[in-house]
């Protein structure tokens, strides 16, 4: 019809909707035992996931607030010993035994949480300033781990990485900088791509270390470190 309404003519016909729905309480009638004891699973399983994701919330509020104190005390333990002027304090570890102690315990045994996440990676980037890269590793391995995001487990496998590459552990470094290539998380991806170039420089293989370094100007051509970049495979070539 020319008008936008509809009359009462047009409003008491039954469309598509009313139809099937009508066809769907009919066939509930039918079948209503089957279906209320779905509806009884379904609830089940819906109350479920929410005592899992409500217990898992405040675990992690619980652990959190835990680690608050023993964060603030390491922090203040460990600016006593932090590297001045590139120089490490040899009795270093000696002297901070209990806050490492204490991070190490709480890292361990809040695996899988933001806040022993944390603890890893402190951990990890003490013992790395202070050219402990076996323990660093360690920690930055467990780290990963307990990562709460995928960003952060990228940021965590880069200074695993360089760990592993300050061991000479080449081929592990590039395992690491392999998987950060492959979760796309854009902040740490070119670094890598350069780090992976220069390890295969120090394994001796040129030819594989232009080959990121080609690479890495094709992805990230607006770069600032593109002269650079094209500096070093300039006297790669020679």
């Amino acid at each position: 019809m020319s008008s936008s309404h509809l009359d009462r003519k047009e409003l008491k016909q039954p469309d598509a909707f009313v139809t099937s729905s009508t066809s769907l309480f009919e066939m509930a009638q039918k079948n209503s035992k089957v279906l209320i004891a779905l509806l009884i699973v379904a609830a089940a399983v819906i109350t479920a996931v929410m005592f899992y994701q409500n217990s898992k919330a405040t675990h992690e509020v619980e652990v959190a607030n835990s680690f608050y104190s023993l964060r603030k005390t390491a922090v203040v333990e460990l600016a006593k010993v932090a590297n001045k002027d590139g120089k490490v304090d040899g009795d270093w570890e000696a002297k901070t035994k209990d806050t490492l102690a204490a991070l190490a315990a709480f890292a361990d045994q809040n695996r899988g949480t933001a806040a022993g996440f944390e603890a890893a990676l402190m951990l990890g980037t003490t013992y790395f300033e202070h050219a402990s890269y076996e323990k660093a590793a360690v920690y930055y391995a467990m780290a990963t781990a307990s990562a709460p995001s995928k960003t952060v487990e990228a940021t965590a496998r880069y200074e695993l990485a360089y760990a592993y590459e300050n061991l000479k552990k080449y081929d592990d470094a590039l395992a690491a900088h392999e998987k950060i290539q492959a979760s796309g998380v854009k902040i740490v991806t070119s670094d890598s791509l350069l780090a992976m170039a220069r390890i295969v420089e120090l394994k001796g293989d040129k030819k594989k270390a232009l080959e990121y370094l080609e690479k890495f100007n094709k992805e990230y051509p607006e770069s600032p470190v593109k002269k650079t970049v094209e500096a070093t495979m300039a006297r790669l070539k020679k």
